[in-house]
């Protein structure tokens, strides 16, 4: 799936004798074609608002539910190629709607010295409704050579935190969808996968629909996260057919023993912002 870039909107701060006034340009409303909505800590990540406020209780927040930085998930393919896949949840505990700007992960060797940055990272989806959850899963290794021109080994890769900066957004209208007959499924290569229809209740047709779907087991630990888009645009009260698998790859999940809890379908720019 084609990520699509994303451009910062600078806040301006205009300061007037004891008053101070912050700004913070709100996300274009996007016309018919949005969106839908379903739906062990760690403490290395880190988290930064791009929105002034005048005092703590005010200022929005988000929550890394869960992180897999300090226990990264290592495996190897049949074709010997190395897998290191990072795993985040993070969750929007303000009262208003978050678009997660940018966010990076920085990866530490077995002496605790950094190895690299993996940069551009997405969750999905990028914007995310006050209660709502966002998911990160990323291939490490992959991420350092697209960054660094290198290859590193599993080995190497010791742990991780992701740094998230994000700002209020506003106007991006969830899709009044649901999943139907969605089912998990192991493939022939030993990973896991999703087959369900998708329906949307709203009454304009959205061109270019994607789901996101976390897989947890029942600790509640967030295993992988199958990403697609839809093969068809969501018209109203239609449902649509998918079937996709986890791109990563992640062995060993059964998926009698997991959930879905959680899963959305949403349009363009939730899902990638603007």
């Amino acid at each position: 799936m084609r990520r699509k870039k994303r451009y910062l909107i600078p806040i301006c701060l205009f300061l007037m004798a004891s008053l101070v006034f912050g700004g913070c340009s709100d996300k274009e409303t996007p016309s018919s074609q949005e969106e839908s909505s379903q739906n062990s800590s760690s403490s290395v990540e880190s988290v930064e608002s791009e929105e002034p406020s005048s005092s703590a209780a005010e200022k929005p927040s988000i929550e890394i539910v869960s992180s897999n930085g300090d226990d990264l998930l290592k495996y190897s393919t049949e074709t010997s190629e190395d897998h290191v896949v990072f795993l985040s949840e993070i969750k929007n505990t303000s009262d208003v709607q978050l678009s997660l700007d940018t966010i990076s992960i920085e990866v530490n060797d077995p002496d605790g010295k950094l190895l690299g940055v993996v940069n551009y990272i997405y969750a999905y989806p990028t914007v995310i409704d006050p209660g709502e959850s966002s998911y990160i899963c990323e291939n490490l290794i992959t991420g350092l050579y697209a960054s660094m021109g290198k290859n590193v080994t599993k080995e190497e890769c010791a742990a991780a935190k992701c740094n998230i900066n994000y700002s209020k957004s506003s106007n991006v209208i969830p899709v009044d969808g649901e999943f139907t007959e969605l089912e998990l499924f192991s493939t022939d290569y030993g990973n896991i996968a999703a087959k369900g229809r998708a329906l949307s209740h709203i009454e304009d047709t959205v061109e270019e629909a994607y789901i996101v779907i976390p897989v947890k087991d029942q600790s509640q630990k967030l295993r992988t996260v199958i990403i697609d888009q839809l093969p068809q645009p969501l018209t109203p009260d239609t449902p649509v057919a998918f079937s996709t698998q986890d791109f990563e790859g992640v062995p060993d999940i059964d998926p009698d023993s997991v959930s879905t809890d959680g899963a959305i379908i949403c349009g363009p720019t939730k899902m990638f912002g603007s």
